[in-house]
């Protein structure tokens, strides 16, 4: 993190990415699954496409068992993509919060650490207001854009 009084520069920000980086590892499988998760509901559409396509042929057709098995495939895509959505929200929800606090747990560690006059300076309720809310925020974005990444 910068230091009170340092300028932002690209460096730092670098170094602040890479300290994100290095306090979300305990979740890297977590992401791998968000991955493959990602993976399987793409190629789930292709399960809607071939549904849709099979009801329209039994339509054109008067073919009631063709229009059965597309409903059937289309009724089942929409389960299987639901349930695979929740599991996929549900761990990076569980990545966000948990990385959260384990970013509040070192921020406030570091913060035990620094010498009393430097807190002295300001009003605690405004530091930990300000851990709170910008390690909130902070881990809140990274998960956000690791989760596009692997969208993309």
């Amino acid at each position: 993190m910068c230091k009170i009084g340092k300028k932002h520069t690209d460096n730092s920000n670098i170094t602040n990415i890479k300290a994100m980086i290095s306090l979300n590892k305990p979740y890297y499988l977590r992401y791998i699954l968000i991955f493959i998760l990602l993976i399987i509901l793409s190629i789930a559409s292709v399960v809607d496409a071939e549904g849709v396509r099979r009801m329209i042929n039994g339509a054109t057709s008067s073919d009631i068992d063709l229009i059965i098995s597309g409903a059937v495939l289309l009724i089942s895509f929409l389960i299987i993509t639901s349930l695979l959505s929740w599991l996929r929200i549900y761990l990076s929800t569980k990545i966000n919060l948990e990385g959260t606090l384990n970013f509040q747990y070192s921020t406030l560690q570091k913060l035990n650490r620094t010498k009393l006059l430097e807190i002295k300076k300001k009003h605690s309720g405004d530091i930990l207001s300000r851990i709170y809310d910008s390690t909130q925020e902070a881990q809140t974005r990274f998960t956000q854009v690791a989760t596009q990444l692997l969208q993309s």
